[in-house]
Parts: C-alpha cells; sequence; structure tokens
C-alpha cells in the first residue's frame, strides 16, 4: 500500500467518522419517530442520550480530527448550539453553569421523582425536535460523505484492500492509509 500524508488520513477520518456519526443520529431520530417512544419509555432516554453524544462528537475532537461548525448551515445553527450546549453542560458532563430554568436553577440532568412519599432518582432529558435534528444530520451527512469520498478516491482508487477489518492510520508519520485492526488483550 502506497504512503499517505498524514494529514489526508486525519481528513478522511475527520470527515468519514463525522458521516458515521450523523448517520446515526439520523437512525435514532428515524426510530424515535417511528415507534413514537414516550418519555416514560425505559429505551427513550439512552437514545436521547446518544443523539447529543453522537451529534457533538465530530465538533468536540482535538485538532485537526475536529470538524468545524462553519459547515452547520446558517439555518441550522440554533438546532446545532442547542445539540452542543446540551451535550457540553448536561450529557456529557454537568457543569454549575448549565443554561438556566425559568425559575434561575441550573438545569441539570439528575431528578427527583416522589411518589407516595417515596424519592427515586433517575435523569430527565430534553427531547430535541426530531425531525430538525434529522433534516439537520441529513445535510450535514451529504456534505462529510462527499468530502471523505473525494479523499478515499485520490488514495485508494485502485488499491485492492484484503478482506478483514483495518483502521485508518492516524499516526503522525506519512505510511499506509489503513492498518491491520489491533487486538486488544
Amino acid at each position: 500500500m502506497k504512503s499517505v500524508p498524514f494529514i489526508e488520513r486525519a481528513e478522511f477520518w475527520k470527515f468519514q467518522s463525522a458521516a458515521i456519526s450523523f448517520e446515526m443520529v439520523r437512525d435514532v431520530c428515524d426510530y424515535l419517530l417511528q415507534n413514537q417512544l414516550s418519555k416514560s419509555h425505559p429505551i427513550h432516554d439512552p437514545l436521547v442520550t446518544a443523539i447529543y453524544t453522537l451529534y457533538g462528537r465530530p465538533f468536540k475532537q482535538r485538532a485537526p480530527l475536529r470538524l468545524s461548525e462553519d459547515i452547520v448551515p446558517e439555518r441550522y445553527r440554533p438546532i446545532h448550539f442547542g445539540l452542543i450546549t446540551f451535550r457540553d453542560k448536561m450529557f456529557a458532563h454537568t457543569d454549575i453553569d448549565s443554561p438556566k430554568t425559568v425559575d434561575g436553577y441550573a438545569l441539570n440532568e439528575l431528578a427527583g421523582f416522589t411518589r407516595n412519599a417515596q424519592t427515586r432518582f433517575g435523569i430527565t432529558i430534553v427531547t430535541p425536535i426530531l425531525p430538525s435534528v434529522r433534516d439537520l444530520c441529513i445535510e450535514l451527512y451529504g456534505h462529510v460523505h462527499s468530502k471523505a469520498n473525494v479523499i478515499w478516491r485520490k488514495h485508494m482508487p485502485k488499491e485492492r484492500v484484503s478482506d478483514g477489518t483495518t483502521i485508518v492510520n492516524l499516526s503522525v508519520k506519512d505510511g499506509p492509509f489503513l492498518v491491520p485492526h489491533p487486538v486488544l488483550a
């Protein structure tokens, strides 16, 4: 396999992993919309948490793997910033300076649910507007997927990749595009 500059492999990783994240968010939105899961359904909260964390992942990597927020179309910026804010302040970790409730309290996910004088603790979830999140992810997917394909076709047009699992080579030295998937002990 030919040697490919690190920056080209990093750009491919950035765009292709973002495409996968946006595709997964779209799939979660579709699942929630098609199945009309209520907030009380046991899988609702984990799926909504996945939306926030998967959506934010491409924008929260370190350079040079971080996706620029400049790719977010202007009409979707409020949705994007809402998803990122809730991801940063509630779902990835909780900050004291998180968004405030109308009463001025720091919004956080830990909640007490009391019934018959018994309090059970769980989390509260702010569900985003799923059709809008889905549309945003479809648009972003198209953009980043096409950029990844340009890089792939530039470096791997006639390369025959052996059957099996490989990973993108993120070694900072120039080297092969793909390397064997490591076996973890």
